[in-house]
Order: structure tokens, then sequence, then C-alpha cells
């Protein structure tokens, strides 16, 4: 299973970057790595809920709609995209780090296809995923207290 994971370390309390991280229709106002997330039921806004699925655009990428598969309110969801012979499994964490928090962002690719897609997608995958925990920084720090 190829996987990735970054870790990095946010100077505000993990329930304002919950605030931030768990509002993912509004992920692509504070990461370029985002152009729209739009929720498939059609509702706007809310807290993510187990099922609730998500059409995501990525700039350079297919369209994936995603779907929660595990949520630990206030600290963690994980969202899974399928295709014939390959899973794409993203999760996000936030965890209390001193007065401030730690964002542990993962992205796993599973399937039979996983290490064919895995070396096209490899390096614009990781790429995204330190750029996303870097936006998150900046977004939530930008708030202040």
């Amino acid at each position: 299973m190829p996987c990735f994971s970054t870790t990095t370390s946010i100077s505000a309390p993990p329930a304002r970057v919950w605030a931030v991280l768990s509002q993912v229709a509004q992920w692509p106002g504070w990461t370029p790595t985002v152009e729209s997330v739009t929720p498939v039921d059609g509702q706007q806004g809310g807290s993510p809920a187990i099922g609730r699925s998500y059409r995501v655009v990525q700039p350079k990428l297919r369209p994936a709609t995603y779907t929660i598969t595990s949520l630990e309110p206030g600290k963690a969801f994980t969202w899974e995209a399928r295709q014939p012979g390959l899973r794409v499994i993203a999760g996000h964490r936030v965890e209390a780090e001193g007065d401030g928090s730690r964002v542990i962002l993962t992205l796993a690719f599973e399937g039979w296809l996983a290490p064919l897609v895995w070396p096209l997608v490899r390096r614009i995958a990781c790429d995204y995923l330190e750029q996303e925990a870097r936006s998150l920084k900046a977004r939530v720090e930008s708030m202040g207290t």
C-alpha cells in the first residue's frame, strides 16, 4: 500500500484548527491545491458526518468523490475515493501539542491498481499534501486569537 504522511505544528488550539479543517467545502478559500469541494447531497456547510460525500476538484488531477468513512468529532476524519481497482484514503488528524496543535495528514492508495497509479501521481500527491498542511497552518495562524 503506497502511502505518504506529513505533520505540521500550528500555533493555535486544536478547536480552532478543527474549525477550519473540518469545513471541507471552504478549503478552496485557503489552499491552492483544491479548486472546489461540493457536497454530493447539495447541503452546504455543516460538519462532516460518516457517509457524507463530496466531489473534490484539484488542479492537474481527475475530479473524485470522497466519502467520509471515519470521524472523531473535534479530532479527526478520514475520507475515501473509490474507482475500480483503486481506493484513495486521506486522513486528517488534529492533536494537542503544548499550547498549540499538531496536524497529521495522510494519503494511502490501495487496490490492484495502486502500484501502477502511485508512481504516476506520487510527486503531485505528496506536494499537494505538504502544501495543504502549510496552507492550513497559515490560515489558522492568520486568524489570531
